[in-house]
């Protein structure tokens, strides 16, 4: 019974990822020392069957960039254009694309890291794992976010929300495609725009955490005071 408990926990835990190389031989090869790590492999040979398979939800995408069909770069930018796939962390290795240009060109492309081959097992293995684990905290920040009772937000120094919790939508009555439609000011109460827009400037320059209160607008033309504590966070070198 214990030996049967600890299978079905392996299986539940094993974490699935997708290689896409139409090269037999390197599938594999990768596929043998991912397998030797535990964790459970799906291949794939072209970009169309890479797109096909990505959308079954793997932990984890190994994509090359040269494919017979759709080039890898393509297929990084419809898996991270896809709302479905766009969380899965995408690893291109490439034995061909191995430039600096075309490792820039795939980072931009949306991929999360780039290797080129041959690769030493250990570093492929190490990278995996380290973004399993960005994964892994990523998902564990947006349960906290979506369950959180509190309000919160992220919003841009374009005065625009780019995020905001279920408990904000509840509060004030709208979507959050209501709220990211229109600049935060325009919900703000026409008295307190001014001292708003003083406290948002601000922190374009000053980065030290920042608390103010104003009423903002519901959905139902009522107002209700906030206090804000406003926690500027540097992402990619822009600042929100």
């Amino acid at each position: 019974m214990a030996d049967l408990m600890s299978d079905l926990t392996t299986r539940v835990k094993q974490t699935v990822i997708l290689h896409v190389d139409d090269n037999p031989t390197t599938r594999y090869t990768i596929g043998r020392i991912l397998g030797r790590e535990g964790f459970k492999v799906m291949e794939a040979a072209t970009g169309g069957e890479a797109l096909r398979l990505a959308k079954e939800g793997p932990d984890l995408v190994i994509l090359d960039v040269k494919l017979p069909d759709i080039g890898g770069f393509e297929v990084c930018r419809r898996i991270k254009a896809d709302p479905v796939m766009a969380t899965i962390p995408v690893l291109h290795l490439s034995a061909t694309y191995v430039t600096d240009e075309a490792q820039a060109t795939g980072l931009d492309s949306g991929a999360d890291s780039y290797l080129v081959q041959p690769v030493d097992p250990r570093v492929l293995v190490a990278s995996v794992k380290a973004l399993l684990r960005l994964r892994r905290a990523e998902e564990e920040l947006n349960r906290i976010v979506t369950l959180s009772p509190d309000l919160l937000c992220v919003a841009g120094l374009n005065g625009y929300f780019k995020r905001v919790n279920p408990a904000f939508e509840d509060t004030l009555g709208y979507t959050s495609r209501e709220l990211l439609a229109k600049p935060f000011i325009e919900f703000v109460h026409p008295e307190d725009r001014a001292a708003t827009s003083e406290e948002v400037a601000r922190l374009s320059t000053d980065t030290s955490i920042s608390y103010f209160e104003n009423r903002v607008l519901r959905k139902d033309g009522s107002y209700v005071w906030l206090a804000w504590k406003a926690v500027p966070v540097v992402e990619e070198g822009l600042l929100y």
